[in-house]
This record gives C-alpha cells, sequence and structure tokens, in this order.
C-alpha cells in the first residue's frame, strides 16, 4: 500500500511458541521468502513490531517482545543488511498492550509484525547498540563489556629476584638455588617461590658466588590467575652472568601462566656468577597479605619499598 506517497508493506510473523523468543523454521522461510528480496533489490529499511499475548506478567510480556523483536533484527543483520536498513531506532516492543483479542493467550498476538518502507534512514553515530522502543519510550541496550575479572584472580603482578647462590663443578656443570618473590596487584597477595637444581652454565664463574636482590619489576599475564597456581609448575629461569654491582636481566617461564618470559633483575653479586640455566618446579609459600614496607638497601645504602 501507498502511505503519504510512500511505498509500505508489511509481513506477520505469528505463533511464537508461549515463553518462546526463538524464530521457528517458518519465520526464518517467511522472511527469506518475503523480507530478504526487497531488501536487496530495493532501497528499503525495516521497522520491526513485537507483540505478546495477556496472559502471564505484563513486564514480562514486555521484555518478551524486545528479544523477539532483536531476534529477527539481528536475524536480518547476519544476511548483511546495513545498520541503517533494520536501525535500531525503528524498533519497537509493546507487550500485551496492544492486544484486543478475548483470549488471554492468542496466537496472533504472540508475534512479530515487519514493516517495509522504501527509503533508508541515515546511518547512526553509533552503531552497536540495540535501540527498541518500549512502549513510548526509547531503551539502549548496552554493548557487551567484557566479563569482569573474578575476585582472586589477576592480570597484574610484579616480581623481585631476592636471592640466588651458584655453586661449580668443575667450572660448568653446578647446583644454582634462586628465590623470587611474586607480588599480585590486584589483590596484593604475595608468594616466595624457591627454584633449585643443576644448572648448566655456557662460562666458568667463581666456585661459589652469591646475588642479592634486583628491583621489582611488572609483568602481566594473558589470561587472569589465581597466585597459588604459580605452585610446583615446572618452569625454566636463566640468570644472567653477573660481578659485583654489575647486574643483569633474567628470565623466568612458566608455561600456562606467561606469555613467554618474565624479566626479571639482579642486584649485587659477591664474586663472580657466570649466569645459569635451571629447569625445575618451582617450590612456592602459601600466599600471605602483601604489605610493602620501607628497607635501607646494604649496598647502596638507599630507602626503598620493599
Amino acid at each position: 500500500m501507498q502511505v503519504g506517497g510512500r511505498l509500505i508493506a508489511t509481513v506477520d510473523l505469528y505463533n511464537y511458541n508461549i515463553d518462546g523468543n526463538l524464530l521457528k523454521p517458518e519465520h526464518k522461510a517467511h522472511i527469506d521468502q518475503k523480507v530478504v528480496p526487497v531488501l536487496r533489490k530495493h532501497k528499503a529499511h525495516v521497522k520491526i513490531i513485537g507483540t505478546a499475548s495477556q496472559s502471564g506478567d505484563r513486564a514480562y510480556n514486555q521484555q518478551l517482545s524486545v528479544e523477539r523483536v532483536l531476534r529477527v533484527k539481528n536475524y536480518l543483520l547476519a544476511k548483511g543488511f546495513s545498520e541503517s536498513q533494520v536501525p535500531g531506532a525503528e524498533m519497537r516492543a509493546y507487550g500485551e498492550d496492544l492486544s484486543t483479542s478475548k483470549s488471554s493467550e492468542d496466537e496472533r498476538d504472540r508475534a512479530v509484525k515487519i514493516v517495509l518502507a522504501w527509503g533508508t534512514k541515515p546511518q547512526p553515530i553509533i552503531i552497536f547498540e540495540d535501540i527498541v522502543i518500549v512502549g513510548d519510550r526509547p531503551v539502549r541496550l548496552p554493548v557487551p563489556r567484557p566479563r569482569p575479572i573474578p575476585s582472586g584472580v589477576s592480570k597484574k603482578w610484579k616480581i623481585r629476584y631476592l636471592s640466588g647462590a651458584d655453586a661449580s663443578l668443575f667450572k660448568m656443570l653446578g647446583f644454582s638455588g634462586n628465590a623470587l618473590l611474586i607480588v599480585d596487584t590486584t589483590n596484593n597477595l604475595e608468594i616466595v617461590c624457591v627454584m633449585a637444581g643443576g644448572t648448566v652454565s655456557a662460562f666458568p664463574g667463581t666456585p661459589a658466588s652469591v646475588t642479592l636482590r634486583g628491583q621489582w619489576t611488572d609483568f602481566a599475564t594473558p589470561d587472569p590467575h589465581s597466585i597459588t597456581e604459580f605452585d610446583s609448575i615446572i618452569s625454566n629461569m636463566i640468570t644472567p652472568a653477573s660481578v659485583g654491582p654489575l647486574s643483569g636481566e633474567g628470565r623466568l617461564t612458566v608455561p600456562g601462566i606467561s606469555n613467554g618470559d618474565i624479566r626479571f633483575s639482579t642486584g649485587f653479586t659477591f664474586g663472580a656468577s657466570a649466569g645459569s640455566m635451571v629447569v625445575g618446579p618451582l617450590k612456592c609459600s602459601p600466599p600471605r597479605s602483601y604489605k610493602p614496607t620501607w628497607r635501607r638497601d646494604i649496598i647502596t645504602g638507599e630507602w626503598e619499598l620493599e
């Protein structure tokens, strides 16, 4: 039909399941046969009107009609039509308000009406939000947000090398023990992890050396983890060659947690450490609250947060 100089056509989808919002196969076939060809061939857009039967709570019925409307809109968008052809501002959800049936459960009320109008709407500035008119009030459905990280896990951490001892045997094969402090900065928890075991060194150092704590280093994990997950994981640690105040950068790889290497700095070394690579389980203490305190470095004399 023609309204105000514009061509208008309607397509009715009815007999939705009671309490149902899913498109039935016959609904999809009706859209594919009656709506899709018009939208593809002509410069047209649709207005979608959702209704519900009289049975049940009024607010519930209104929400049910919102869901039916959005299912139809998303079905059309999945067919490749633009937001300007299926504009959110042309969506309507009336629930049971339009029903004139004498029956509280009329299949014609459990319906969606698609109104085709020739001409398109301007492309909206924000196209990633669904807008539905509920009664006479526009409701903007929020864009899905990333799920919040559950309590007790984190993606943000910091690490500090606490100490290490290296006892070389034949200058090549030896024993290395290293302690690290790992802090979950989201939940303010800390653990002390030790990796000890046989080590392979590419270069000889002194028969024995001791390396002191380094500086804090921040790191992030790609997925959230509990701080207890570090315990007992077979990991790889590489400590740099160092002597005196010439500290270096070490690397820790924790499979399943770290995204590649977790880098950390080592501190003052008594003797000369040749650097080493250790593979073994991280043995970590139970987590406890992290409460930073000021301490004075025994080498530099500077005050720093512990």
